[in-house]
């Protein structure tokens, strides 16, 4: 980012501070504070959200496929899926 004077427009000062998102005197907040917070936290480094998204996305598909898939594993013992026999026959 260049160095730029931003004025306060509640105030009047100028602010020199290049990612600054408030007005140092009276704390309005500045024009274009957001690209100026995504510029001092580094948000335009590395992937972006929507693409973030779309592999949070693509791994709760790929999640659900595998829980869907016949045969899919399970830690329950075989014999815990056997219907209970009912030791009184006429009880049901």
């Amino acid at each position: 980012m260049a160095k730029v004077k931003i004025r306060c427009s509640g105030c009047g000062k100028v602010n020199r501070d290049e990612f600054a998102e408030r007005c140092t005197i009276c704390g309005t907040m500045l024009e274009d504070a957001a690209r100026r917070r995504a510029a001092r936290i580094g948000a335009s480094e590395g992937p972006a959200f929507s693409v973030l998204v779309e592999n949070e996305v693509a791994a709760w598909q790929e999640y659900a496929e595998g829980r869907n898939r016949p045969g899919s594993f399970t830690r329950r013992p075989p014999e815990m899926d056997e219907q209970p026999v009912s030791r009184l026959p006429w009880r049901r």
